[in-house]
């Protein structure tokens, strides 16, 4: 009898190469389709077909799969093949998910970049709420954006509902989603459009500040949000004002524009301010290329480390007039950090470019490895019966 990755190969094309990730509900594989290439493969746990709310993630995925067709979401393809006990999705291949940019950038990342992969999910939620049925995604987060190309994109539909069509049994249930991006009114409640709206907020700023705005545990965020405390000391003074008045109040108008308004759009700065903004956004983003540089040359922090200088002079990622400018702007970032300078704001905006761009070219093109496994045991592929497909 032919074994359950067999039976994917044969009658679906479908050839499973790692596990990339794996929940409660399934785990995802990193597959290769003999006819599109690669692509991700999300298998359904046996325990889902018997319970009725499992089969309910899986239905609203798919109903959501049919309703939007947009670039900036990850849903499922067209196809899916249920083998009895196991439902099999293929979806788009993503590279790794903004959560996994943020564990690797404890500093942040700069402004012009998190702006634009946040105009890319605003657009995503604009989508979604403006479907017929009040839809809401109800479990927007770091992890559930997933970079396709230079941009992410919304996924996980499994806890998004029509609010129309929500049952008080449902409701009853208590929180949907995940509680350190949802707001306090909504935690024993039903998520709405302005749950989605202040988990894209938060997950904002901890991606440009490298930490939650609420803590960094459940508990200190429960206190924190109670005490409406935030920490957006990462941020410019106007862009605190924007924020702190849409998770007050919400935003009357489409998520994309007043993210652009509010957010992306310069704000006319004293340029004294200005200049203490974009010294702080250079030092940040050298020691965070000096991070990953480390991390090429393997650099023992035992040992006395190489310089920044050294390391971009040496690393083969760097060449031509783009190394001698990043020299340049290294040697501008070294005076900054010791003294005052008079450096003018066009001079500071190239050199924080340049190190940013740096920053880029060492990142890797790959897919990361697989990701560890959950400790609940489940059973192997190889190790599933061979069933008639429905």
């Amino acid at each position: 009898m032919p074994t359950f990755k067999e039976r994917l190969r044969d009658e679906h094309k479908i050839e499973l190469l790692e596990i990339i990730g794996e929940g409660a509900q399934a785990k995802c594989w990193k597959a290769r389709h003999q006819d599109v290439g690669l692509c991700a493969v999300k298998i359904y746990h046996r325990h889902v077909n018997s319970d009725v709310e499992a089969k309910n993630v899986i239905g609203r995925e798919l109903e959501a799969a049919q309703l939007f067709q947009q670039p900036s979401l990850i849903l499922p393809l067209q196809n899916s093949y249920r083998i009895e006990s196991t439902l099999v999705t293929r979806w788009m291949l993503g590279t790794e998910s903004l959560q996994d940019v943020a564990d690797r950038s404890p500093q942040g990342i700069d402004k012009a970049t998190c702006d634009a992969w946040f105009s890319n999910i605003a657009a995503a939620l604009d989508l979604v709420h403006s479907a017929e049925g009040d839809w809401v995604h109800a479990d927007v987060k770091p992890s559930n954006m997933i970079m396709l190309g230079k941009l992410p994109c919304l996924c996980d539909f499994g806890v998004a509902y029509r609010s129309s069509s929500l049952t008080s049994t449902m409701a009853s249930k208590g929180r949907l989603g995940t509680r350190a991006f949802m707001p306090i009114s909504e935690c024993e409640g039903r998520p709405t459009r302005f749950s989605d709206v202040y988990a894209f907020l938060l997950s904002y700023i901890y991606l440009r500040q490298g930490r939650h705005p609420l803590g960094d545990n459940e508990s200190e965020v429960i206190v924190n949000q109670d005490r409406n405390n935030y920490d957006l000391s990462g941020l410019a003074a106007p862009e605190q004002k924007e924020i702190l008045k849409a998770i007050a109040g919400g935003i009357n108008e489409k998520l994309l524009d007043w993210f652009t308004r509010s957010i992306c759009q310069p704000h006319e700065l004293d340029p004294k301010q200005r200049h203490h903004i974009l010294r702080s956004e250079i030092l940040t983003a050298s020691a965070r290329l000096e991070t990953e540089l480390a991390n090429q040359f393997k650099a023992n922090e035992q040992q006395s480390r190489p310089t920044l200088g050294w390391m971009a002079a040496n690393s083969s990622q760097f060449y031509g007039k783009f190394r001698k400018d990043l020299l340049a702007a290294i040697r501008l970032r070294n005076e900054m950090a010791h003294n005052e300078t008079n450096l003018s704001i066009h001079e500071m905006e190239q050199c924080l470019q340049c190190l940013c761009e740096a920053y880029e070219l060492l990142l890797p093109r790959t897919t990361p490895s697989a990701r560890s496994s959950s400790k609940q045991e489940t059973p192997s592929l190889d190790d599933l019966p061979s069933e008639q497909t429905v």
